[in-house]
């Protein structure tokens, strides 16, 4: 090793485990400079380890334990009886202060666990040797306290199963969560047995955030709360933490009528919000609804996903900003006519930036025409049909073109100079000569020339997006799918010569004709691309152009859905 430590962390910082022990035995120098990287980290112990694995490791804890102990007990009766020799320290009293990440506390648990209840038989019986009952709840503390330097999460996610144990509540609290930046609460089991869990109580719930309200960023709860102020008294959590100065994000999922009188006083913590993340709820109470702009004064953001509620319920959600919103994301409204929403989302269209609707089959070609034609900020707008439901989650190919009716010319939509991503799934295109494909009927014209003249103007109406960079035109159902651009120079893909931004093109499960011309002149009229989604070899025209951009130009990715 050199005598420069910085050069000597370098090193070992990219050696792993078995390097760094074989370097340990090189000479006395090597082992103290060594040492510290061998003990940083206890990576190796996880769920999915060996049972092994997870034994060494709780008898290393163990073994410390009980050393401790057996000292404490020495000085004791050290008065009475002179000191028997001290033994060689355990490896753990050594190199606790070299720990730098430790286990899951799950994980921790876990492996505790195996040495109480299957004690090793070399091992004399515990309750023989420890002071007091011995819990796998003490030994996890004993672990923390020898490693005073292990380094705190920034993201962690906890059960109630993690938090069921009120000893192990208060020791996640005290070692695990300060300086946490993002905290999940989620339920711990799946499928239909979660809905049958009793909730959690609030004041573990406090309890966690009492320790980390300081740096705590990100806040998701996945379950029900029950509120008990009594309790809450009892662990001196019923007015604490009194804020939460640096929360940004608040995501909620699965909260029943049992969390209300909690989600109150959440509410009164997050002054500082910015993005409020609600989902699969059967029920917000109007009485929450009607507090969220006085406590969350800041939002901007705003996602809402599998609420089983009306349209004026949706609405209502939609009106809480003072601001206006600027991001706006609906997944997961299939079957409700979304007519209030629309309009509540139109009078945001000033501050709008990004609008993700996905999943929503009934919000139709002319409301997101609406919204692109009066969004002077808007960047980002994606609307891809879902794998399962028909009807007007498609954008039809009338309703993107949008041409005014008395002059027969594109309407000007204010998203123009800004838009960057667009994700859309335009139907209604005539495909002459089809008539049915993979149970798909084709339109079919109504005149000669129709279906060049319908794709020659949504060529137009995209070429006026001259900012873009993402344009994703691809459907996500499961068979291949005409109405749909063919993207040929022939049917007027030359018009988009001004897309120079473009970097990424999504055409998944189109039935396009592109051909070797076709991707050249996009490799020369789009100098930035660089991603080809669904480019498949589904036609010869088609295989012959993937074979020419893998050969002439590799660095374009062509990847599949």
């Amino acid at each position: 090793m050199l005598d420069i430590p910085e050069l000597d962390t370098l090193i070992c910082s990219h050696l792993g485990q078995s390097d760094l022990a074989r370097c340990a035995r090189v000479s006395k120098k090597w082992h103290a400079i060594v040492t510290p990287f061998l003990w940083s980290s206890f990576h190796c112990v996880e769920v999915s380890s060996s049972t092994t694995q997870q034994r060494a490791f709780a008898t290393l804890i163990l073994d410390d334990y009980l050393h401790e102990h057996r000292q404490h007990q020495s000085t004791q009766s050290s008065h009475i009886h002179p000191p028997p020799p001290s033994p060689s320290l355990p490896p753990l009293a050594k190199y606790g202060h070299c720990v730098k990440t430790l286990p899951h506390p799950t994980t921790i648990l876990e492996c505790l666990q195996l040495i109480i209840d299957y004690p090793s038989p070399s091992q004399q019986p515990l309750d023989q040797q420890a002071p007091q009952k011995l819990t796998r709840h003490g030994l996890m503390r004993h672990l923390y306290m020898r490693c005073p330097l292990h380094q705190h999460y920034q993201i962690i996610s906890l059960s109630d199963n993690d938090l069921k144990e009120d000893e192990c509540v208060k020791i996640i609290g005290e070692y695990v969560v300060p300086g946490l930046r993002n905290l999940v609460i989620k339920n711990g089991n799946y499928g239909w047995v979660k809905y049958f869990k009793p909730p959690l109580k609030s004041w573990k719930i406090k309890y966690i955030l009492k320790h980390c309200a300081s740096t705590l960023e990100v806040l998701s709860i996945e379950m029900n709360i029950a509120y008990n102020e009594e309790l809450d008294e009892v662990h001196q959590v019923l007015q604490q933490p009194e804020s939460m100065p640096l929360l940004k994000c608040l995501a909620l999922t699965k909260l029943g009528n049992s969390s209300e009188a909690f989600l109150f006083w959440l509410w009164e913590r997050c002054s500082q919000v910015e993005r409020l993340e609600l989902s699969d709820f059967d029920n917000v109470p109007q009485s929450l609804v009607d507090s969220l702009p006085i406590h969350m004064p800041n939002l901007y953001s705003i996602c809402l996903s599998a609420l089983r509620l009306s349209d004026e319920k949706i609405a209502a959600l939609l009106s809480i900003t003072r601001n206006g919103w600027k991001e706006v994301r609906m997944t997961y409204f299939n079957g409700l006519l979304l007519q209030r929403t629309h309009r509540v989302l139109m009078e945001h269209c000033l501050t709008l930036e990004k609008l993700e609707i996905h999943h929503c089959n009934k919000f139709n070609g002319v409301q997101k025409a609406q919204i692109l034609a009066f969004s002077p900020n808007l960047h980002t707008f994606s609307t891809p049909r879902d794998n399962w439901h028909e009807g007007t989650s498609y954008f039809d190919a009338h309703s993107f073109i949008d041409r005014d009716s008395q002059t027969g010319e594109l309407r000007t939509w204010a998203c123009e100079p800004s838009l960057k991503t667009l994700k859309i799934c335009i139907t209604g295109v005539p495909w002459p000569g089809y008539h049915a494909v993979c149970g798909w009927r084709a339109v079919q014209e109504t005149y000669p020339g129709q279906a060049r003249e319908i794709q020659g103007h949504l060529y137009d109406r995209l070429a006026r997006l001259t900012h873009l960079e993402t344009l994703w035109l691809a459907q996500e159902n499961r068979v291949d799918r005409l109405e749909c651009l063919d993207m040929s120079l022939h049917s007027g893909l030359h018009k988009l010569a001004g897309l120079k931004e473009l970097k990424e093109l999504g055409i998944e499960r189109l039935k396009t004709r592109i051909g070797v011309q076709e991707v050249q002149w996009m490799v020369d009229q789009w100098p930035k691309l660089r991603t080809i989604l669904g480019l498949e070899k589904q036609s010869t025209e088609e295989a012959e152009a993937v074979e020419w951009l893998q050969k002439h130009h590799p660095e374009i990715c062509l990847s599949q859905w």
